[in-house]
C-alpha cells in the first residue's frame, strides 16, 4: 500500500472539482518558492504526485494563490529584500480581526486571501503523515492564533488560523527583539545628542545586538540537533507559517515608512515653535488643571493652521479626541500585548501620548493626509485619516498604523526636544532592527527540520505549558466546507 494513500483519498473529492489540470513542470518552482530554496530539494515520486493534486485544487480556486495568501517567499525575494514586493504590500490584510468578543459566530466572513490560505493549510495538513502530527503537535497543529494566551474560544473561520509553527516564530522573533534593550544599555540615546552622535550609537547598538542574538541558546540548539527526515508537506506547512511572518514584518516596516514623511514635517514645524520641548506648551494649554488640546495645537501648529485655514470645528475636535483616546485604550487589549514598551508609554505618559496624537491628527486633518487601509474588505486602498466624514479607526490593523505613528516620535524623544533628523534616524534604526531579526530567523529556520524546530522551542518555553496553549487554540478542518467554496473577489492593492 502506498504511503500517501490517505492523502490521495483526502484530496479526491476536491480534485474532481478542479476545472483545469496543471503542467507538472511548474511544480518544482512552486515548492522552491514556498521553501525559499534556489534549487529543488529531494522529493519522492509519490509526494510529487500528491503535491500535483494539491496544486491543481489551489490553482482551480485562484491562479495566484501562492502570492495573495502569503504562502510563498521566493528565494530571490528573501535574499534581496521583499519589502517592495506585492506580497509584502498586502500588509496584514489576512490579519487580525477587529472583534474582541466571546461570540465567535460574530466573526465576519473571511476575505479571499484568508480563504485561500485556510484552504492551503487544510489541504497540506491532510497530507502530513499521522506519525509526524503525533510527534510534533506543538508545531503542526492548526490553531487560532488570536486566542493563544486568552480565555476566548478558538474560531475555525478566524483570520488568525495558522500552523502552531507561526506562534513559535513569533516567540523566536520576540526573544531576539528583547536583545535590543540590552544592546542599548551601553549606547543610550539622550535628547541633547547631535544627529551624528545618535547615528554612531545606533550603529554600535546594532552590532552588539547581533552578537547577543548569535549567542541565544535556541539558535545553537538548531545547529547542534541532527536533522529529521520530514515529509514534504510538513516542510510546506512550517515554511508557509514562517513566510507569513516574514512578509508581515516587511508590512510593518512599510506602515512605519509611509508615515515617516508626515511625521518629519510635523516635528520640523514643532522644532521651531517648541525648540526646547513640549512641556511648556502643555503647561500653557492647561485650564483649571485640564489640558485644552485645541489651544495646544493652535500654539505649536500655528503655521499649518494659518496656511491651510481649515476650521477645527467641534465635530472635528471630537473625532480627533475620540481617535486619540482609542489609541490610548489599545494598550489594554490583548491584540497588542506583545508591544510592551508602547503600552507602558501609554499607561505612564497618557497626557503626553494624547498631546502627540492631537498634534499629528490635527496636522493630518489640515493636510488631508491618507493612510493605506488595513481593513480586508475595504473598497479603496487609502483612507483619509481625519475628515468631517471619517470614521473612527478601531480595526486592529488600522490601529497598528496609528500606534506606529505615535511610537516613532515618542521613542525618538520628540517630546523632550523636537528634531525631524533624530526622528528619521530612529525610524531607520527601528527598520534595521527588524531587518536583522528577520534575517536571523530566516538563517536559523529556513531549511530547519521538525526535530530542529522542536529542539529550539524547548529553551524558549516549557513544552507542557506550550502544548496546553496550543491545545486550547486548536481548530478543526474545514475540508467538508470547500465543496461549495466560492470566494468573493476583492481588489488587491499593491
Amino acid at each position: 500500500m502506498k504511503k500517501y494513500a490517505f492523502a490521495q483519498q483526502a484530496l479526491d473529492a476536491l480534485l474532481r472539482q478542479a476545472p483545469d489540470g496543471v503542467e507538472p513542470r511548474v511544480l518544482p518552482g512552486a515548492i522552491c518558492d514556498i521553501l525559499s530554496l534556489p534549487e529543488m530539494p529531494k522529493v519522492s515520486e509519490e509526494e510529487m504526485e500528491v503535491f500535483h493534486n494539491l496544486f491543481c485544487i489551489m490553482h482551480g480556486k485562484n491562479r495566484n494563490w501562492r502570492s495573495i495568501a502569503q504562502i510563498a517567499l521566493p528565494y530571490e525575494q528573501m535574499i534581496g529584500g521583499a519589502k517592495d514586493s506585492h506580497e509584502a504590500k498586502l500588509k496584514s490584510r489576512l490579519g487580525l480581526s477587529g472583534l474582541e468578543v466571546d461570540d465567535t459566530s460574530a466573526v465576519p466572513d473571511p476575505t479571499e486571501q484568508m480563504q485561500l490560505r485556510r484552504l492551503f493549510l487544510d489541504l497540506v495538513s491532510s497530507c502530513i503523515p499521522i506519525e509526524e502530527r503525533k510527534q510534533y503537535p506543538h508545531i503542526l497543529t492548526l490553531i487560532d492564533s488570536h486566542v493563544v494566551r486568552t480565555s476566548r474560544p478558538p474560531s475555525p473561520k478566524s483570520s488568525g488560523v495558522d500552523a502552531a509553527a507561526w506562534c513559535l516564530v513569533n516567540y523566536f522573533s520576540t526573544a531576539m527583539r528583547w536583545e535590543h534593550g540590552a544592546a542599548h544599555q551601553e549606547h543610550h540615546i539622550t535628547s541633547d545628542m547631535s544627529a551624528a552622535v545618535v547615528k554612531v550609537h545606533h550603529e554600535a547598538a546594532l552590532v552588539k545586538m547581533e552578537a547577543l542574538i548569535d549567542a541565544l541558546p535556541w539558535r545553537q540548539k538548531i545547529r547542534d540537533t541532527p536533522p529529521s527526515e520530514d515529509s514534504l508537506f510538513a516542510q510546506l506547512l512550517i515554511n508557509a507559517a514562517l513566510n507569513r511572518h516574514c512578509l508581515e514584518t516587511w508590512a510593518f516596516e512599510n506602515r512605519l515608512n509611509e508615515s515617516l514623511p508626515m511625521q518629519m514635517k510635523v516635528f520640523e514645524e514643532i522644532s521651531k515653535t517648541a525648540p526646547d520641548g513640549l512641556d511648556d506648551a502643555l503647561h500653557a494649554a492647561k485650564v483649571d488643571g485640564r489640558v485644552d488640546y485645541r489651544a495646544l495645537v493652535e500654539n505649536v501648529l500655528a503655521r499649518t493652521l494659518a496656511e491651510k485655514k481649515k476650521p477645527l470645528t467641534a465635530r472635528v475636535q471630537q473625532h480627533i479626541d475620540e481617535q486619540a483616546n482609542a489609541v490610548i485604550a489599545s494598550a489594554r487589549g490583548d491584540h497588542f500585548q506583545d508591544e510592551a514598551p508602547l503600552n507602558f508609554y501609554l499607561y505612564d505618559h497618557g497626557m503626553r501620548a494624547k498631546a502627540l496624537l492631537w498634534i499629528m491628527l490635527t496636522w493630518c486633518y489640515q493636510h488631508e493626509f491618507k493612510i493605506s487601509t488595513e481593513l480586508p474588505g475595504a473598497k479603496r486602498p487609502e483612507i483619509t485619516l481625519v475628515s468631517t466624514r471619517a470614521q473612527l479607526l478601531v480595526d486592529s490593523q488600522d490601529m497598528s498604523t496609528l500606534r506606529r505613528m505615535l511610537a516613532t516620535p515618542a521613542f525618538s524623544l520628540q517630546w523632550e526636544k523636537p528634531s525631524a533628523e533624530r526622528l528619521e534616524l530612529h525610524a531607520r534604526h527601528n527598520s534595521a532592527i527588524r531587518a536583522l531579526v528577520r534575517s536571523k530567523l530566516e538563517e536559523s529556520l529556513k531549511g530547519a527540520t521538525l526535530a530542529q524546530w522542536d529542539a529550539a522551542a524547548n529553551p524558549m518555553i516549557p513544552r507542557d505549558a506550550y502544548c496546553t496553549l496550543i491545545q486550547h487554540a486548536e481548530v478543526g478542518s474545514l475540508m467538508r466546507d470547500y465543496a461549495t467554496y466560492k470566494p468573493v473577489r476583492l481588489p488587491l492593492y499593491g
